[in-house]
């Protein structure tokens, strides 16, 4: 991987390249959930999506839909979730005509490349100008153009190797934030502007309203009934809950931060759902 390469007139700062990876990374994001605000991704990125076990066609309409995997996976932070994403790429390469041992080799060196600096293309195999094209889709990599000479390794790239790179912090945003407010009467309160985690919240919700930084619904035994149809358990519904619950509720006095009416009756219907199942 080459340094050696004109000042670029159109330099990208990491601030930039923070914003691109993020958003790249989301559409990934919004589309196993099903989300109606993502871009799109290629065919390529929903075949390693069908491969991973993170979606599957839909028995009805063929449709990729999210699996149980795919909803645990939503809960890993960014980082994992790349981690995991590239493995089961990875697992790809070969039926794909590329050099697996080139592709990791490529992949090693762009975790110890420098944020914000811009590397050049010029000596690179065909298989691995490939190999770029689909991480600059996941946001692993930044290129203004196709055929352009140079490209910038984001920080996700640079991520990938270590539990924690100490040079190169993880997003802020990355960082797991309670925002989720439930009520014992089966409300739910969710106080973001995100609408990856609006639709993350719309898998097993029957979402109401929605405000500018707060969106309203109410868990029911058909919303729930839903997700359960969908692969997801109850399980991983009250993790989710329990993962982003809002800070005011988090207190000394409040052992029992989420209902627990509410987690009994997620956990009956499952229960409920499994019966008929069965029977």
């Amino acid at each position: 991987m080459s340094s050696a390469l004109e000042a670029d007139n159109k330099a990208r700062d990491v601030s930039f390249l923070d914003g691109y990876s993020a958003e790249r990374w989301e559409c990934v994001l919004h589309y196993m959930v099903g989300s109606q605000q993502q871009e799109g991704i290629s065919a390529d990125a929903v075949r390693i999506l069908l491969h991973a076990g993170l979606m599957k066609r839909d028995e009805d309409d063929g449709s990729p839909v999210i699996t149980r995997q795919g909803f645990q996976f939503l809960l890993l932070d960014r980082q994992a979730q790349v981690w995991h994403f590239l493995l089961q790429y990875l697992d790809t390469v070969e039926q794909r005509g590329l050099d697996l041992a080139e592709c990791l080799t490529f992949l090693f060196q762009l975790s110890f490349s420098t944020l914000g600096k811009d590397y050049s293309t010029e000596g690179m195999s065909q298989g691995l100008l490939i190999f770029l094209q689909h991480l600059r889709e996941f946001g692993l990599v930044y290129q203004r153009k196709r055929k352009a000479g140079r490209f910038y390794p984001t920080r996700l790239a640079l991520n990938i190797t270590c539990s924690q790179n100490k040079g190169v912090p993880v997003l802020e945003e990355d960082a797991p934030k309670g925002y989720i407010i439930v009520e014992t009467n089966y409300r739910v309160y969710a106080y973001t502007d995100s609408n990856l985690q609006v639709a993350l919240l719309g898998l097993f919700t029957e979402l109401l309203y929605r405000f500018p930084n707060v969106v309203v619904g109410v868990i029911t035994r058909e919303s729930v009934r839903q997700a359960l149809r969908g692969g997801i358990t109850a399980e991983q519904i009250i993790g989710y809950l329990k993962q982003h619950i809002h800070s005011q509720m988090l207190t000394d006095d409040n052992k029992n931060p989420l209902p627990p009416t509410v987690l009994d009756q997620i956990k009956l219907w499952e229960l409920e759902r499994n019966r008929l199942i069965y029977s």
